[in-house]
């Protein structure tokens, strides 16, 4: 079906019957409700400071700098009624499935991200990709009509991606990819695969921690567009001392393609910038007029502007979200005047229909990416593109006189990015040879190590004529023969990171290869561990040198624990329980649970050093197990406590007592079981339960069911851990993880 303008009605029409009129109603009632939400209000300290302007911003193109900032007060109410023109009365909307995410859903995700204090820019972050960023699929529904799971829209987290003016998220459009998918948007295809050829990010985030990006702060943006003359923008000074001020050609001129402004009028622009209409549902209702405050003290406003425009400018973007948890600012980019338009501040805990905005900034992003690429393509023909864009893109009109490479050269689209990557994974799965090259590291010189010979299988076919490069770089510190490794083949680089475990001794080569045999043996049952590429031996019909033993190939899941070098939070310990509870009820246990075979990374935790993986049935060898996992997170955070305590010697500054309370996680258990430990009404009488309920109530603070099969209790510290053995004694087959936490200090995650 192809997408939904505004203020049409679906493909299909009303039939009136009573059960599709009662069917939308609820689900239109969901939505309102959806419409309605606020996250909570978050609390903590942190760093008041923010990055000055680098080098892309100092930089930049003269055409291209930020020439004004303009308040238009009524731009996220604007936003806000993009959705209701999605949503006109005889419009037909897909049912709700069973597993969407309604009010309710929202509101206990909302608790708990805001239950710990916020003390990093990461966690806000984090507490926006597992709230807001979920609004994404929901605007998809009501863009394409077919259903409220879609990942045509997406938002992703910047974390990883290099080069200049990275925002710390992105709004991505993805064409449907499989046959399924593209049958079912067939019509939509065509269009969002246009978008992501020409725009790969259609919409930027800023995010700062709860002080940096604070109301007064985004207030003194606003304030700068009262000012008169030009915005201050920031330009290198420093010419003798900037590294890389010039290059062969002269002085450094850095830029990006710049295409058309949207010709849509839903976000109406002012002809008087000083214009006084207020968004009724804004923190900030004050004009700038009536604003007054010292110079020094819009530095920090100047540069949070400065970002914010570099990173529109760097992507070719129109709308920037700046949020920073309790305060958040929309700004609309105008290419031609060079104009950055900005909204009221706003509180998401107390802005009227908070969540429809959300939703209403997605939808808003993808309708301007749209008839922006419909005017780049009719350019790209009559080529009367802007003066930027000629300057800087690499797509430019087509010629008949100029047949150049240079002029056929053309960005790769998403879909076609997706499948050489996918190509090259499978190479990798695949192909018998693998060249190593060292690339860094003090183990070998820098030179062609070898050629190495699969000698296992990572899937079912292998490709004769098939050979990839291993480009192998620094080792990380303290594995003991872990290396971190880049592949590629036939001129394409594979995007994700690899690690390589070499091993050389017969016996480390013997026990490697009965890693990677379990890692094969786990792959169908256990999606926990690392992708493993394949085992490999120095093929010595090729090589005639001895020692190089095998390297098995893995893709690079995260950080080990024991090397991230943060606190264990809670919600560590969730992840890892679920995880060692997912292996044991494949029937397997760990045998080796350590700090550096939990790995943390972006898709969650990911166990590896398999070599002592054992098959198992006994409850209670997966219990004591759960018991190891509980020991090996409390020794890293009583080390990661330890530091702490060291530096604040160091700084002879006295820290509170970190550890206040007792926590324990029951479980994973029955449903039945957890209900009757957690409620006075039990199903059935059981002295057991009784006795356990009654211990739980008689000394806990605090009892919360996590998941429907988690228990978290709190307990006063002077209670100890050791009445949990006399508990637990009675129910030996429920795993229980007990640890210290400290509210105060977020120890407790």
């Amino acid at each position: 079906m192809p997408s939904c303008e505004p203020s049409q009605a679906a493909a299909s029409n009303s039939t009136g019957s009573p059960s599709v009129e009662d069917e939308q109603s609820a689900i239109r009632g969901e939505l309102e409700k959806l419409f309605d939400w606020n996250p909570q209000v978050y609390r903590g300290k942190c760093s008041p400071s923010t990055r000055p302007p680098a080098f892309f911003d100092q930089h930049l193109d003269d055409q291209l700098i930020l020439k004004k900032i303009v308040h238009l007060p009524t731009l996220a109410a604007d936003i806000a009624g993009i959705v209701d023109k999605f949503l006109p009365s005889d419009r037909i909307l897909p049912s709700l499935p069973t597993d969407f995410n309604k009010r309710d859903w929202w509101e206990k995700q909302s608790r708990d991200v805001a239950f710990d204090p916020v003390h990093l820019e990461l966690q806000v972050i984090s507490n926006f990709s597992d709230l807001q960023a979920k609004f994404a699929p929901v605007a998809a529904g009501l863009a394409f009509a077919e259903c409220w799971d879609s990942k045509l829209f997406s938002w992703k987290n910047a974390k990883g991606t290099y080069g200049h003016a990275v925002p710390d998220g992105f709004f991505s459009i993805r064409p449907p990819v499989d046959e399924l998918s593209a049958a079912k948007y067939s019509k939509t295809k065509e269009s969002l695969t246009d978008i992501t050829k020409y725009f790969q990010n259609i919409g930027v985030w800023e995010f700062k921690n709860l002080d940096a990006g604070a109301k007064v702060h985004l207030e003194g943006i606003l304030v700068l567009s009262n000012t008169k003359g030009p915005f201050p923008w920031s330009k290198c000074q420093d010419q003798t001392n900037c590294a890389g001020h010039y290059d062969a050609s002269g002085p450094v001129v850095r830029g990006a393609p710049v295409g058309f402004d949207s010709t849509d009028s839903f976000c109406q622009q002012p002809s008087d910038p000083a214009q006084e209409e207020k968004d009724p549902g804004a923190s900030n209702g004050r004009h700038p007029n009536k604003r007054k405050r010292k110079d020094d003290s819009l530095f920090h406003s100047i540069s949070l502007a400065h970002q914010v425009w570099a990173e529109l400018v760097r992507h070719d973007a129109t709308y920037c979200v700046l949020h920073s948890g309790n305060s958040e600012m929309i700004f609309k980019r105008n290419r031609k005047q060079c104009i950055l338009y900005a909204s009221n501040v706003i509180d998401p805990a107390t802005y009227a229909g908070y969540g429809k905005l959300q939703i209403g900034i997605f939808l808003i992003i993808y309708l301007d990416a749209r008839y922006r690429t419909c005017r780049l393509k009719k350019a790209l023909t009559n080529g009367n593109l802007p003066k930027m864009w000629l300057k800087y893109s690499p797509i430019q009109p087509a010629s008949d006189e100029d047949t150049s490479p240079q002029t056929r050269k053309r960005a790769l689209t998403f879909v076609e990015k997706h499948e050489l990557q996918e190509n090259l994974r499978r190479c990798a799965r695949r192909s018998t040879l693998a060249v190593v090259v060292v690339k860094a590291g003090s183990l070998f010189r820098p030179h062609t190590v070898g050629t190495f010979k699969r000698i296992a299988l990572s899937d079912r076919e292998t490709d004769e004529n098939d050979s990839v490069s291993l480009d192998i770089e620094d080792e990380i510190s303290g594995s003991g023969m872990v290396f971190n490794a880049k592949l590629h083949a036939k001129n394409i680089k594979l995007e994700s990171p690899l690690i390589v475990k070499w091993a050389r001794s017969d016996v480390t080569c013997s026990a490697l290869a009965l890693e990677f045999e379990n890692f094969q043996l786990l792959k169908p049952i256990f999606d926990a561990i690392p992708i493993a590429y394949g085992l490999f031996a120095l093929d010595t019909t090729m090589d005639k040198r001895n020692g190089q033993g095998m390297i098995l190939v893995m893709q690079r899941h995260g950080i080990s624990l024991d090397k991230r070098g943060t606190a264990i939070t809670r919600d560590d310990r969730m992840k890892c329980i679920r995880c060692l509870h997912q292996l044991h009820t494949a029937g397997y246990i760990h045998g080796n649970l350590t700090g550096g075979n939990v790995l943390h990374g972006d898709f969650g935790i990911r166990f590896c050093g398999l070599r002592n993986l054992q098959q198992s049935t006994s409850s209670r060898a997966k219990v004591d197990e759960c018991l190891k996992l509980a020991q090996v997170l409390n020794d890293l955070q009583r080390e990661y406590i330890d530091s702490l305590q060291k530096a604040d010697e160091a700084k002879k500054r006295l820290r509170n007592d970190f550890f206040e309370i007792n926590g324990v996680f029951l479980g994973p258990m029955s449903l039945e079981t957890i209900t009757k430990l957690n409620s006075s009404d039990h199903l059935e009488e059981s002295s057991g339960f009784e006795y356990a309920r009654a211990v739980i109530r008689a000394l806990a603070s605090k009892i919360e069911v996590m998941h429907p099969d988690l228990l978290y209790v709190e307990t006063p510290i002077e209670t100890g851990s050791r009445w949990w053995g006399s508990l637990m004694s009675r129910f030996p087959d429920i795993p229980y993880h007990c640890f210290q936490v400290s509210q105060e200090n977020e120890l407790l995650g």
